[in-house]
């Protein structure tokens, strides 16, 4: 029964956040490949970089990288697993999996199984499976089998108005251009149904109920069943990448990257 009330709270809730401010504490400044796009930090340092068709993988002992011309652009890069990121080429409808030294694994060409898809995201999901947002008709998503090769159907998104993606093993969420965000589970469950009083810019889920993201160049946290929201007081003037991690937060600017130590609420 608490599961039931948490659900509907976090569903029909009208949200009426008050809002304090986290002023989190510089730990590190450090340079990155310039024009790069910052995507994540992991937990052992390491950070993920994409330029140009590269994707890039660098502490400050040692890096690494992978590029390959067999497709055209990168659409999206998975780091779920950092030890398995996806990249995914959109335009062909096929992945690359690599290892956690960026060599390739796999090849997989989903026109050739699936000609009908149209798929705008792909991720690992858990038990050997990968998401998959399939916008073909009325929108799906679905789970494929990386064991078996099949792929089923769990839910019916019924709206194909998406700005952006955001994936863990378990739970699936998306942006509308509404600032609406939704979330799945496995079992195809919705989780959250929330929608921000701020245009998003960028965001990440922290987990199911709790929120950051940055909107004109300033960075929020939310906690939607506290129904509280939080200014994150940055020296940044321009945010154009984040990544929170284990009390870790990495903000990309256009010179260099910015570590603080950020314990949330």
């Amino acid at each position: 029964m608490r599961f039931v009330t948490t659900v509907l709270f976090l569903l029909f809730s009208v949200y009426s956040f008050g809002q304090d401010t986290l002023r989190p504490k510089l730990n590190l400044s450090e340079g990155i490949i310039k024009n790069s796009s910052f995507l994540i930090r992991d937990v052992f340092d390491y950070n993920y970089t994409l330029l140009e068709n590269t994707l890039y993988k660098a502490n400050k002992y040692q890096s690494s990288h992978y590029k390959t011309s067999k497709f055209g652009d990168i659409s999206n890069v998975d780091l779920t697993i950092p030890n398995s990121p996806i990249l995914f080429f959109k335009e062909e409808q096929s992945i690359i999996v690599l290892n956690r030294l960026l060599a390739q694994l796999d090849i997989i060409d989903f026109n050739v199984k699936f000609p009908s898809m149209d798929i705008a995201y792909i991720a690992h999901s858990a038990g050997r499976k990968l998401w998959m947002v399939d916008l073909a008709n009325d929108g799906f998503v679905r789970l494929y089998n990386m064991n078996s090769y099949e792929r089923h159907t769990i839910y019916n998104l019924e709206e194909t108005n998406f700005v952006s993606y955001y994936s863990t093993l378990t739970n699936l969420y998306w942006l509308n251009t509404s600032n609406e965000i939704k979330g799945i589970d496995v079992k195809g469950q919705v989780t959250l149904n929330y929608k921000s009083e701020d245009p998003i810019d960028k965001w990440q889920m922290v987990d199911n109920n709790k929120i950051i993201y940055s909107s004109n160049n300033k960075l929020y946290f939310v906690d939607i069943v506290k129904s509280k929201k939080y200014f994150i007081d940055l020296k940044e003037k321009s945010i154009l990448g984040f990544f929170y991690n284990t009390q870790k937060l990495s903000i990309f600017t256009d010179e260099k990257l910015n570590n603080y130590l950020l314990k949330l609420p």
